[in-house]
C-alpha cells in the first residue's frame, strides 16, 4: 500500500470513530446518570422498611396487653430486681419489680414510702383502698392541722370514746372527741375546719347538734364517724386500785435497713416496742442481736402480694398467690431463716395474698409448727387470717390502727391518743408504725407524757 493509499484510510477511520464516539459517551453518560438515580431510590426504599419496622416494633411493645405482663411477672422462676439490695450471703426466688417508677410515683391509688436517712429506697406499705378509710384519715387530719393554722394546741383535741362500727364489711372507728376552747377560738376553728373539708372532699359534711350549739357530728357518704362536743376540762378519772390496766402494743414495721432507728426506738420505748424486721435487709441480723440483748420482740415481716402489685411490690422473698405449693413453702423458709429470734410473723402488704385460703394455709401451718404467733396487719378487709386461724389452732392478732398513714407528727399524735383511748375501751389496742422521721419524733414526745392509764406491752403479751 501506498504513502497516500495509508494516509487516506488512517483518516477515514478517524472520521468513523468520531461520529460513533459522542453516542458512546450518551450512552454511558446515560447509563451512569440511570445507576445514580437508581441507588438514591433504593436507598430510600431501605430507610423506609426499617423505620415501618421500628415503628412496629415500639407500638407492639405499647399495645401489649397489661394481662399478660403480669402473668410474665409472676412467672415462678422470675427473679424480682428489688429496690433494696440483699446481702451477698442470701438470695431468694422472686419476682421482677417494675421499671417504669415515674409511673408509679404518679399513681393515685400507690403510696411510695421511703425511709430516709441510710434506708434503702423501699416500700413501706401498700396504700389502703378502702374510700371510707381514705376520708376518714382526711377528717382527722382536717382537724388536726385546723387547730394549728389557728394556733391551737392541738392537745386540746381529746379523745373521749372509740366505739367500733360496721358498714357492710368494713370496720371502722366512731370518734367521740372534746375540744377545750373559749368562744372566740370556737369560731375560728369552725371557721377553718368547714374550708378546709370543702377544699378537701365534697362527701364529708358537719352538722351542728343540740347542746346550745356545743355538739357537732361529722357524717362521710351520710355515715356518723365522729361526734365533736365543746366542753371545759375534765379531771382525769382515778384507775381503781387493783385493776388490771389496759394495754397497748406498738409495733414498728419495715425495719432493716437503718440500725440507729432501731436504736431510737428502743431508747424511745424501752423493751415494750416491737420490732418487725423485713426478710433480706441489710441490718437485720444487727437488729435482731439488738432487740435479743434488750428483751424486745422481734418479729417477721413477712412480705405479701398486694392489689396493687406490680406498681406495689413487697420486695425480696415475696409470697404470690400464683406460686405452687412448693416454691410457696421453698421460699417461707428462707424467710424464716433471716430473722432469727422470731415471737411472731406479720404481714407486709398482703392486701391479695391474706385473702387468698390456700396460701395463708401455707403460711399458718409454717407459723403453727414452729410454736409462733401471726399479727394481720388487715391491710384488706378480706382476710382469712383470723378465721382460718382460729379453725387450725392457730393464735392471731389483728392490728386496730395504723398510727403514720399521714407522715406529720401531730396527725400521728392524734392517732396515738386515738389508740390510747380504744385501749381504755376494750383493754386492749394493737398499733401499727413505719420508721419514718416523722413517727420517731413523734413518738419520742407521746412517750414523754403519755397516758399513764394504759400500759404499753409487746405483743407476745397479747397472745399469753
Amino acid at each position: 500500500m501506498s504513502g497516500l493509499e495509508l494516509f487516506e484510510a488512517r483518516m477515514a477511520h478517524k472520521k468513523r470513530t468520531s461520529k460513533t464516539s459522542p453516542k458512546k459517551r450518551t450512552a454511558k453518560k446515560k447509563t451512569s446518570r440511570l445507576t445514580f438515580w437508581t441507588k438514591i431510590k433504593l436507598g430510600f426504599c431501605f430507610c423506609v422498611v426499617v423505620l415501618t419496622g421500628l415503628s412496629l416494633i415500639v407500638v407492639l411493645d405499647v399495645l401489649e396487653p397489661k394481662n399478660d405482663r403480669v402473668r410474665t411477672a409472676q412467672a415462678p422462676d422470675a427473679v424480682r430486681k428489688s429496690d433494696s439490695k440483699p446481702r451477698a450471703s442470701s438470695r431468694a426466688k422472686s419476682r421482677p419489680e417494675p421499671q417504669n417508677t415515674a409511673q408509679r410515683s404518679k399513681d393515685p391509688e400507690i403510696r411510695r414510702k421511703v425511709a430516709s436517712g441510710s434506708d434503702a429506697a423501699r416500700m413501706y406499705e401498700e396504700a389502703l383502698q378502702e374510700e371510707l378509710d381514705q376520708k376518714i384519715r382526711q377528717v382527722d387530719l382536717a382537724l388536726v392541722q385546723s387547730l394549728i393554722m389557728e394556733g391551737i394546741d392541738p392537745e386540746r383535741l381529746q379523745h373521749e370514746d372509740v366505739v367500733q362500727k360496721s358498714n357492710g364489711h368494713q370496720d371502722y372507728y366512731y370518734q367521740s372527741l372534746v375540744l377545750n376552747l373559749d368562744q372566740s377560738s370556737q369560731e375560728a376553728f369552725f371557721d377553718r375546719f368547714r374550708k378546709t373539708l370543702e377544699d378537701w372532699t365534697e362527701d364529708v359534711k358537719l352538722h351542728q347538734g343540740g347542746q346550745g350549739g356545743r355538739s357537732w357530728e361529722i357524717l362521710i357518704f351520710g355515715l356518723a364517724t365522729h361526734g365533736l362536743e365543746l366542753t371545759t376540762p375534765k379531771a382525769p378519772k382515778v384507775q381503781a386500785q387493783g385493776t388490771d390496766k389496759p394495754r397497748l402494743c406498738i409495733v414498728i414495721d419495715d425495719l432493716g435497713e437503718d440500725l440507729r432507728k432501731a436504736r431510737t426506738l428502743i431508747q424511745t420505748l424501752g423493751n415494750k416496742v416491737t420490732l418487725s424486721i423485713l426478710p433480706f435487709s441489710t441490718h437485720t441480723d444487727d437488729i435482731v442481736r439488738l432487740g435479743r440483748a434488750k428483751g424486745v420482740d422481734i418479729m417477721l415481716h413477712l412480705p405479701m402480694e398486694p392489689k396493687g402489685y406490680p406498681d406495689a411490690n413487697p420486695g425480696p422473698g415475696g409470697l404470690f398467690v400464683a406460686m405452687g405449693m412448693h416454691e410457696l413453702q421453698e421460699v417461707l423458709q428462707k424467710d424464716f431463716r433471716q430473722v432469727p429470734g422470731l415471737v411472731g410473723v406479720n404481714n407486709h402488704m398482703g392486701s391479695r395474698f391474706t385473702a387468698d385460703v390456700r396460701g395463708m394455709d401455707v403460711v399458718l401451718q409454717e407459723v403453727k409448727n414452729r410454736g409462733l404467733f401471726f399479727m394481720d396487719s388487715l391491710t384488706s378487709p378480706e382476710s382469712v387470717a383470723r378465721d382460718l386461724g382460729r379453725r387450725m389452732g392457730v393464735p392471731v392478732v389483728s392490728r386496730d390502727i395504723f398510727i403514720d398513714n399521714e407522715q406529720r407528727e401531730e396527725a400521728i399524735l392524734f392517732q396515738l391518743q386515738k389508740a390510747e383511748q380504744l385501749a381504755r375501751k376494750i383493754g386492749r389496742a394493737v398499733a401499727i408504725g413505719h420508721p419514718y422521721p416523722e413517727t420517731l419524733r413523734a413518738l419520742q414526745t407521746w412517750s414523754a407524757k403519755r397516758d399513764g392509764r394504759v400500759e404499753l406491752c409487746r405483743v407476745s403479751e397479747l397472745v399469753m
